[in-house]
């Protein structure tokens, strides 16, 4: 079974719901990548989403936009975030793993190679962003048949029907943008988001994940009460920014998330 389905059968038997961390790869550098995710695996993260930098990347607010600029000017590159999935996978961290990506590198690394290259590593789910579901047909099929699940984004604008349609090609888990913008850390949630998730659950059984400005153990608690899972990304790439010169930026790491996964409904 795939690991991302197998930890949400888990969590349905308790009840309980998932915490999943947005890390971008190569922030600050591949070492410390390693360092952090094999800390905050034990600081009660589900599923972890490992973003490829890209140096145009249109859905990200500030704060990912620097972690990306920063893990880029040391040349990071697909090939290298697939590295690191490996070294994951050999250091007996079986966490399940996600890539975050646009489409652009994945075209140029090539769509076919990129899927085969991901199940050979060990990624469990690749959600493209900028990719639109009625293009993804190719994408779709290559992934069932290397065992990768497609996470599909659904925003405040989405139509009923886009959803419907959406749903379909989607597996493993639904990713529900809590408000418009880009994203980033935000004070106050957006009201919106308990509806969009009742609308979602109108149309498919797969877990519904909601993300974008959830930053604090309170916004944990609150948004675990109405979905499946809860994104958080800005924030701890946030941390991470704060922390970038200190020598346990694994612990700190930790530290922080294990703050916020205490919130989980």
């Amino acid at each position: 079974m795939n690991r991302i389905d197998k930890k949400f059968a888990e969590l349905r038997k308790t009840s309980g719901k998932g915490f999943i961390l947005y890390l971008t790869a190569g922030d600050p550098d591949m070492s410390d990548s390693f360092k952090i995710i094999s800390q905050v695996e034990k600081a009660g993260v589900d599923i972890l989403e490992l973003g490829i930098p890209f140096s145009d990347p249109l859905a990200d607010g500030p704060t990912i936009q620097r972690a990306s600029s920063r893990s880029l000017k040391r040349h990071t590159s697909v090939r290298d975030v697939l590295n690191l999935v490996k070294r994951i996978r050999k250091g007996k961290i079986d966490i399940p793993l996600v890539l975050f990506t646009y489409y652009n590198p994945v075209l140029n690394y090539g769509l076919k190679r990129f899927i085969f290259d991901c199940g050979k590593n060990g990624v469990d789910g690749v959600l493209i962003l900028d990719l639109p579901h009625e293009e993804a047909e190719e994408y779709v099929l290559l992934a069932s048949k290397n065992n990768i699940k497609t996470i599909f984004l659904i925003t405040p604008t989405t139509p009923e029907n886009r959803i419907r349609d959406i749903v379909r090609v989607s597996s493993g888990f639904i990713y529900c943008v809590s408000r418009t913008g880009v994203t980033g850390a935000r004070k106050d949630l957006s009201g919106d988001a308990p509806s969009m998730v009742k609308k979602i659950k109108k149309h498919t059984k797969l877990p519904v994940a909601v993300g974008f400005g959830i930053s604090t153990p309170g916004q944990v608690k609150e948004v675990s009460g109405y979905c499946d899972a809860v994104v958080v990304g800005s924030a701890a790439v946030k941390k991470i920014e704060d922390n970038i010169n200190s020598a346990n930026i694994g612990k700190v790491m930790k530290k922080y998330i294990a703050s916020l996964t205490k919130g989980l409904m």
